[in-house]
């Protein structure tokens, strides 16, 4: 009996000591004078950017998605709330493509004293017409380039962190030369070739591997006019191509239906990746793989020659 006596007080002496050090630990984590570290906040406009930025920065950053996904990036404009937000704050940093892909952006830089990245800085842009072609993620070689910007650019914000960034960065280029390497393979024998495509966003990748890439529409048309489609029409006939690269979620125009109908070419879809889905980018589903898809795309329309 004096022994259960004993065990009994062992037991509520041990449960009264938990419960006090629990106490002190909520107390301490719930003092407003020492509030939880939080976050730092950077804001990206585009889903490729928001893959680079997880990739680099993982946990130590929360990252906010200006364009949402779906939209139209090209023509998207920001909200009233989202300037109020960003103007709220001057202590983060606003990281954007750049090469005219977010025209809004110099508005925005007015208007807040917060940091602007420019990812396309360091980049050897590609002019077509009097255009700069804003598509340059389609370049393996330039998302490299972006990675150690970004990698910069954090570090800079967060310089506790610098090797965990550091590292981070290059494991993420070592999978991206992986890809580029495995693009190169691919496509070494077919510098050169023709490929048809609705929409003129293929440049930044049509330099890094050689192929040429004929646009049914320019940069600013909507159409293509009757002209230009007879000329496109002679190219198709010239080279034997059979098929269309068309950016998926897009439509074909009246014009262009009739034109693929009319030299039976069979429409392949592509990946523009400008909507990159943040499901996709923290599944490991993101750039490196929706290009390797383009990839199998493009073998495929090549195999129709």
């Amino acid at each position: 009996m004096r022994r259960w006596f004993v065990m009994r007080r062992w037991f509520v002496f041990t449960i009264t000591i938990i419960l006090i050090l629990l106490l002190f630990i909520g107390v301490t984590y719930l003092n407003p004078s020492e509030p939880l570290p939080t976050k730092k906040v950077v804001y990206v406009t585009t889903g490729l950017i928001e893959e680079l930025v997880y990739n680099v920065g993982r946990e130590k950053f929360e990252i906010k998605r200006v364009i949402p996904e779906g939209a139209e990036i090209h023509n998207w404009e920001p909200t009233p709330s989202l300037i109020k937000e960003i103007q709220s704050s001057s202590t983060i940093t606003i990281i954007f493509n750049g090469a005219g892909l977010e025209p809004w952006i110099e508005k925005l830089k007015s208007l807040s004293k917060n940091e602007f990245l420019d990812l396309s800085s360091n980049l050897e842009l590609i002019k077509v017409d009097e255009h700069i072609d804003p598509h340059t993620w389609l370049s393996v070689k330039n998302v490299k380039r972006m990675v150690l910007t970004i990698k910069e650019a954090l570090i800079k914000m967060d310089g506790s962190n610098k090797i965990y960034y550091e590292e981070n960065s290059k494991n993420y280029i070592k999978e991206l030369d992986r890809l580029d390497d495995e693009i190169s393979e691919a496509l070494k024998d077919y510098k050169g070739k023709k490929l048809l495509v609705q929409h003129d966003f293929l440049r930044y990748f049509s330099k890094d591997y050689g192929l040429d890439f004929i646009p049914v529409l320019s940069v600013e048309e909507e159409e293509p006019s009757p002209r230009s489609l007879a000329q496109i029409a002679e190219i198709v006939k010239q080279n034997k191509i059979k098929a269309i690269l068309i950016p998926k979620g897009e439509e074909l125009g009246s014009l262009i239906d009739t034109f693929v109908k009319d030299l039976n070419l069979k429409t392949i879809p592509i990946n523009s990746l400008e909507n990159l889905k943040y499901e996709d980018i923290i599944a490991g589903k993101g750039y490196v793989e929706k290009m390797r898809e383009n990839l199998k795309s493009i073998l495929e329309a090549l195999s129709n020659d």
